[in-house]
């Protein structure tokens, strides 16, 4: 049979099955054995590309007829290319795949800020609104703004949702955290010493936190005009500052620890919700207007109180009940119960002190429907 040339057949690809002896290819002897798997794996690849094949000859373009040898060699040759075409499909599906499993498990708008500022540092994540800021020593006051806070110049941090504070961070400076209106949740180090006023003024819809024993002062105005419902502060507290926990609306239960010695001046003034108010036994101490504006209707003074101060419970407009327990009040302050729109209140005192505290009560109340009762059982 006549055979086209070499050149003509286009198949160098064939050198590896083939050999050449005068004007006739020849499979080789070790490769024989493909050439049955070659025959029907072609015969599969041009059912699948809709063609028709002639297993036994082909025509060529000069009407010469190939052997079984060129058909196998054109076929080695096609099988190659079409390989090297399903590794490059396979390699970019493969690419395409990954990057659309880094498209959905990430999100390419999150930005990760942050900086340092005096002895803190801090971060902000602007896809899950954490406000990080961790350090060493006392977080300084912000002052102006531009000498703010580093979280603070960066204005994306007034999205926040939460804010942890971390390290050994021994303070919340004076304003550090003032107007971060979404801030619901704030979480402080073990080793915080102090909380500075106005430190959280304004974070209206701060709900959870939690102040850890080892805290030692609560500056004015520290929670005001926040969302606060619930606190408990620890017996670390020694004193209650002068506005301390003041003007947080919503707070309606307010719990101090044993260890708690003393209440400042108007420590909870205008908390017109607040409804539970537990003084611990260690109290000794309740300075003039502690409980100026607040909305308590029952209070309890605990065994140890020993100096009730001026207008201690002034103005508390919702006021019904005062229980005195201890028996051991040397100090009284004037006006103790004066109210520019005067109502009844009942003040039930130990049954040992009727006679003393009952005098010395009416004589101060500065209220005249007040009434003293004896009290059957504390």
């Amino acid at each position: 049979m006549m055979l086209l040339q070499r050149e003509r057949l286009e198949v160098s690809h064939g050198k590896r099955f083939c050999q050449k002896k005068g004007n006739k290819l020849k499979v080789t002897k070790t490769n024989k054995s493909l050439l049955l798997f070659g025959m029907v794996a072609h015969t599969v690849a041009d059912i699948f590309a809709h063609s028709v094949w002639e297993p036994f000859y082909i025509r060529g373009i000069n009407g010469g007829v190939y052997t079984l040898n060129d058909m196998y060699k054109k076929f080695i040759m096609q099988l190659e290319e079409t390989t090297m075409r399903s590794k490059r499909i396979i390699t970019i599906m493969a690419l395409v795949l990954c990057f659309s499993f880094v498209l959905v498990s990430t999100d390419v708008t999150a930005k990760v800020k942050g900086g340092t500022w005096k002895n803190m540092k801090w971060s902000y994540n602007t896809k899950t609104k954490l406000l990080k800021v961790w350090g060493n020593g006392y977080m300084d006051y912000v002052g102006d703004l531009g000498a703010a806070a580093g979280w603070v110049r960066y204005t994306k941090t007034y999205d926040a949702t939460k804010l942890v504070i971390s390290g050994n961070v021994k303070s919340v400076g004076y304003l550090c955290f003032i107007d971060y209106l979404k801030v619901k949740e704030v979480i402080l180090p073990k080793g915080i010493k102090k909380i500075s006023g106005q430190a959280f003024e304004n974070c209206q819809k701060l709900k959870i936190i939690t102040l850890p024993y080892g805290l030692k002062k609560i500056k004015d105005g520290a929670f005001a005009m926040t969302g606060i419902e619930k606190l408990v502060i620890p017996g670390s507290v020694k004193k209650l500052e002068k506005w301390s926990l003041a003007n947080i609306p919503d707070l309606k239960e307010l719990i101090l620890e044993n260890g708690v010695r003393e209440l400042g001046d108007s420590f909870v003034d205008s908390d017109n919700r607040l409804r539970k108010l537990r003084l611990p036994k260690s109290l000794k101490k309740i300075d003039g207007y502690a409980f100026l504006h607040c909305g308590i209707k029952k209070l309890t003074i605990p065994i140890n109180v020993e100096e009730i101060g001026f207008r201690a419970f002034s103005s508390m407009d919702n006021i019904k009940t005062v229980k005195i327990k201890s028996t051991k009040v040397k100090k009284w302050g004037k006006k103790l119960f004066f109210s520019y729109e005067p109502h009844k209140i009942k003040v039930i005192v130990p049954k040992s002190k009727y006679k003393e505290y009952k005098k010395i009560i009416l004589k101060n109340a500065g209220n005249k429907k007040v009434k003293v009762v004896k009290a059957k059982k504390f």
